[in-house]
């Protein structure tokens, strides 16, 4: 899947997304179909990744047993996350592939709503930008 897969490769670049994942998701995970119980499960495993990922990379700390619980720590977070994106995708009444007349609960698309004045972001647009490749 390399070259189409959301998830950076980069520890670094993988670490800025699982923050943006978690800060924005958790913000309002209603909005993308997910619940806040989602984001209170999650956001241990982002700060273990943060920790272990400093470790690893101090060379004063750096040591096999470092690098084994980062890659240990980033394993389950990406499937973590992975598995919360599968559920947004799954969940039809979020996301871009229905027009606006066909969807009944909660969108996001990447407009204010009239209505309430609410920005709106799509999840396919969200899992796109920079900090999430």
């Amino acid at each position: 899947m390399a070259g189409s897969d959301y998830i950076p490769s980069k520890n670094a670049a993988f670490e800025t997304f699982a923050v943006n994942f978690d800060t924005i998701g958790g913000a309002n995970p209603n909005a993308i179909g997910l619940l806040a119980a989602d984001f209170t499960a999650l956001h241990p495993l982002v700060l273990a990744y943060s920790a272990a990922r400093a470790a690893a990379e101090n060379p004063i700390t750096r040591t096999k047993a470092s690098v084994n619980q980062r890659n240990v720590c980033r394993a389950q977070l990406e499937a973590s996350i992975r598995a919360l994106v599968k559920r947004v995708q799954a969940n039809n009444t979020v996301g871009s592939t229905a027009g606006p007349e066909n969807r009944t609960g909660p969108i996001l698309t990447g407009s204010r709503s009239r209505e309430t004045g609410q920005v709106q972001i799509d999840i396919n647009t969200l899992l796109m930008l920079p900090l999430f490749r």
